[in-house]
Protein backbone atom coordinates (compact mmCIF):
# COMPACT_ATOMS: atom_id res chain seq x y z
CA UNK A 1 0.00 0.00 0.00
CA UNK A 2 1.03 3.59 -0.44
CA UNK A 3 2.41 3.60 -3.99
CA UNK A 4 0.62 6.85 -4.89
CA UNK A 5 1.91 8.84 -1.91
CA UNK A 6 5.42 7.40 -2.41
CA UNK A 7 5.39 8.49 -6.05
CA UNK A 8 4.11 11.93 -5.05
CA UNK A 9 6.84 12.28 -2.39
CA UNK A 10 9.52 11.46 -4.98
CA UNK A 11 8.07 14.07 -7.32
CA UNK A 12 7.58 16.83 -4.74
CA UNK A 13 10.65 16.39 -2.56
CA UNK A 14 13.39 14.04 -3.88
CA UNK A 15 14.16 10.34 -4.16
CA UNK A 16 13.81 8.53 -0.83
CA UNK A 17 17.11 7.05 0.36
CA UNK A 18 16.13 5.41 3.66
CA UNK A 19 12.96 4.07 5.27
CA UNK A 20 11.86 2.82 8.68
CA UNK A 21 8.41 1.25 8.40
CA UNK A 22 5.62 -0.24 10.49
CA UNK A 23 2.97 -2.37 8.76
CA UNK A 24 -0.26 -3.85 10.10
CA UNK A 25 -2.93 -6.17 8.76
CA UNK A 26 -6.03 -5.48 10.85
CA UNK A 27 -8.49 -7.65 8.90
CA UNK A 28 -6.96 -11.04 8.10
CA UNK A 29 -10.01 -12.15 6.05
CA UNK A 30 -12.34 -10.33 3.66
CA UNK A 31 -15.42 -11.34 1.67
CA UNK A 32 -14.55 -12.88 -1.71
CA UNK A 33 -15.56 -10.88 -4.79
CA UNK A 34 -17.66 -12.11 -7.68
CA UNK A 35 -19.92 -15.13 -7.77
CA UNK A 36 -17.96 -16.97 -5.06
CA UNK A 37 -19.24 -16.53 -1.53
CA UNK A 38 -17.27 -16.84 1.64
CA UNK A 39 -14.13 -15.33 3.08
CA UNK A 40 -10.62 -15.15 1.65
CA UNK A 41 -7.24 -14.70 3.31
CA UNK A 42 -5.80 -11.15 3.17
CA UNK A 43 -2.20 -11.06 1.99
CA UNK A 44 -1.46 -7.33 2.19
CA UNK A 45 -1.45 -4.60 4.79
CA UNK A 46 -4.30 -2.42 6.02
CA UNK A 47 -2.02 0.29 7.43
CA UNK A 48 1.50 1.45 6.64
CA UNK A 49 3.50 4.11 8.48
CA UNK A 50 6.97 5.10 7.25
CA UNK A 51 9.62 7.52 8.39
CA UNK A 52 11.72 8.46 5.38
CA UNK A 53 14.92 10.31 4.51
CA UNK A 54 15.24 12.02 1.14
CA UNK A 55 18.29 12.45 -1.10
CA UNK A 56 18.21 16.24 -0.60
CA UNK A 57 18.45 15.96 3.23
CA UNK A 58 14.73 16.37 3.96
CA UNK A 59 12.93 13.96 6.29
CA UNK A 60 9.30 12.99 6.36
CA UNK A 61 6.54 10.59 7.24
CA UNK A 62 4.30 8.71 4.82
CA UNK A 63 1.11 6.92 5.82
CA UNK A 64 -1.42 4.80 4.00
CA UNK A 65 -4.54 3.23 5.43
CA UNK A 66 -7.35 1.22 3.93
CA UNK A 67 -9.30 1.39 7.21
CA UNK A 68 -9.21 5.13 8.06
CA UNK A 69 -12.84 5.95 8.77
CA UNK A 70 -14.04 9.25 7.37
CA UNK A 71 -11.68 9.30 4.41
CA UNK A 72 -13.09 8.71 0.94
CA UNK A 73 -10.10 9.25 -1.36
CA UNK A 74 -7.71 11.35 0.64
CA UNK A 75 -4.36 11.47 -1.08
CA UNK A 76 -3.02 14.23 1.11
CA UNK A 77 0.38 15.83 1.61
CA UNK A 78 1.93 18.59 3.64
CA UNK A 79 5.36 19.91 2.73
CA UNK A 80 6.92 22.06 5.44
CA UNK A 81 10.13 23.99 4.93
CA UNK A 82 12.08 26.87 6.39
CA UNK A 83 10.02 29.45 4.48
CA UNK A 84 6.52 28.00 4.75
CA UNK A 85 4.13 25.10 4.33
CA UNK A 86 1.99 23.84 1.46
CA UNK A 87 -0.97 21.47 1.97
CA UNK A 88 -2.93 19.56 -0.67
CA UNK A 89 -5.79 17.08 -0.24
CA UNK A 90 -7.19 15.18 -3.21
CA UNK A 91 -10.64 15.34 -1.62
CA UNK A 92 -10.39 19.12 -2.23
CA UNK A 93 -8.93 18.95 -5.75
CA UNK A 94 -9.13 22.61 -6.60
CA UNK A 95 -7.46 24.24 -3.64
CA UNK A 96 -4.16 24.50 -1.84
CA UNK A 97 -3.38 25.77 1.65
CA UNK A 98 -0.28 27.98 1.80
CA UNK A 99 1.54 29.47 4.78
CA UNK A 100 4.52 31.76 4.26
CA UNK A 101 6.84 32.61 7.14
CA UNK A 102 7.71 36.06 5.78
CA UNK A 103 4.19 37.45 6.25
CA UNK A 104 3.77 40.16 8.88
CA UNK A 105 3.13 38.64 12.31
CA UNK A 106 -0.42 40.00 12.38
CA UNK A 107 -1.13 38.40 8.98
CA UNK A 108 0.37 34.94 9.49
CA UNK A 109 -1.89 31.99 8.89
CA UNK A 110 -2.82 29.58 6.12
CA UNK A 111 -4.26 31.07 2.94
CA UNK A 112 -6.62 29.11 0.72
CA UNK A 113 -5.59 29.27 -2.92
CA UNK A 114 -8.37 28.35 -5.35
CA UNK A 115 -6.98 26.97 -8.59
CA UNK A 116 -8.24 28.28 -11.89
CA UNK A 117 -7.24 29.32 -15.39
CA UNK A 118 -4.00 30.90 -14.14
CA UNK A 119 -2.68 27.44 -13.17
CA UNK A 120 -1.36 24.94 -15.72
CA UNK A 121 -3.93 22.36 -16.92
CA UNK A 122 -6.86 24.12 -15.22
CA UNK A 123 -7.49 26.64 -18.02
CA UNK A 124 -9.36 24.07 -20.14
CA UNK A 125 -11.74 23.13 -17.33
CA UNK A 126 -12.20 26.20 -15.12
CA UNK A 127 -13.67 29.48 -16.36
CA UNK A 128 -12.42 31.22 -13.21
CA UNK A 129 -10.90 30.42 -9.84
CA UNK A 130 -13.31 28.53 -7.62
CA UNK A 131 -14.84 26.49 -10.46
CA UNK A 132 -13.24 23.27 -9.36
CA UNK A 133 -11.43 20.62 -11.31
CA UNK A 134 -12.92 17.14 -11.00
CA UNK A 135 -11.26 13.74 -10.84
CA UNK A 136 -12.37 12.93 -14.40
CA UNK A 137 -10.87 16.22 -15.56
CA UNK A 138 -7.55 15.13 -14.08
CA UNK A 139 -7.78 11.88 -16.04
CA UNK A 140 -8.41 13.88 -19.25
CA UNK A 141 -5.23 15.89 -18.58
CA UNK A 142 -3.27 12.66 -18.02
CA UNK A 143 -4.56 11.15 -21.29
CA UNK A 144 -3.71 14.38 -23.15
CA UNK A 145 -0.16 14.28 -21.73
CA UNK A 146 0.20 10.62 -22.76
CA UNK A 147 -1.01 11.27 -26.33
CA UNK A 148 1.17 14.38 -26.71
CA UNK A 149 4.16 12.46 -25.35
CA UNK A 150 3.65 9.63 -27.83
CA UNK A 151 3.11 11.99 -30.78
CA UNK A 152 6.14 14.16 -30.00
CA UNK A 153 8.34 11.37 -28.61
CA UNK A 154 8.71 13.45 -25.44
CA UNK A 155 9.68 11.83 -22.15
CA UNK A 156 6.67 10.92 -19.99
CA UNK A 157 6.41 10.88 -16.22
CA UNK A 158 5.73 8.78 -14.32
CA UNK A 159 7.60 6.21 -16.33
CA UNK A 160 8.82 2.66 -15.69
CA UNK A 161 11.81 3.99 -13.73
CA UNK A 162 9.45 5.88 -11.39
CA UNK A 163 7.42 2.68 -10.91
CA UNK A 164 10.62 0.76 -10.19
CA UNK A 165 11.65 3.33 -7.56
CA UNK A 166 8.23 3.00 -5.88
CA UNK A 167 8.61 -0.79 -5.84
CA UNK A 168 12.11 -0.47 -4.38
CA UNK A 169 10.72 1.58 -1.50
CA UNK A 170 7.82 -0.85 -0.93
CA UNK A 171 10.29 -3.76 -0.75
CA UNK A 172 12.56 -1.77 1.59
CA UNK A 173 9.57 -0.91 3.82
CA UNK A 174 8.66 -4.60 4.16
CA UNK A 175 12.28 -5.46 5.01
CA UNK A 176 12.42 -2.59 7.51
CA UNK A 177 9.31 -3.90 9.24
CA UNK A 178 10.52 -7.52 9.31
CA UNK A 179 13.96 -6.58 10.66
CA UNK A 180 12.84 -3.60 12.81
CA UNK A 181 15.47 -1.24 11.39
CA UNK A 182 16.18 1.56 8.91
CA UNK A 183 16.78 0.27 5.38
CA UNK A 184 18.72 2.12 2.66
CA UNK A 185 17.35 2.31 -0.89
CA UNK A 186 19.87 2.31 -3.74
CA UNK A 187 18.90 4.32 -6.84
Amino acid sequence: MGSHIINMAHYLVAPITQVCADLQTVHTQRPLMGETHGMGKVENDDQVHMMVRFANGAIGTLESSRIAWGRKNSLWFEVTGTKGTLIYDQERLSELQLYTADDAKNRQGFRRILTGPGHPDYVNFCVSAGHGLGYNDMKAVEIRDLIEGILTDAPLWPDFRAAYQVNQLCDAAELSYKEARWVAIKH
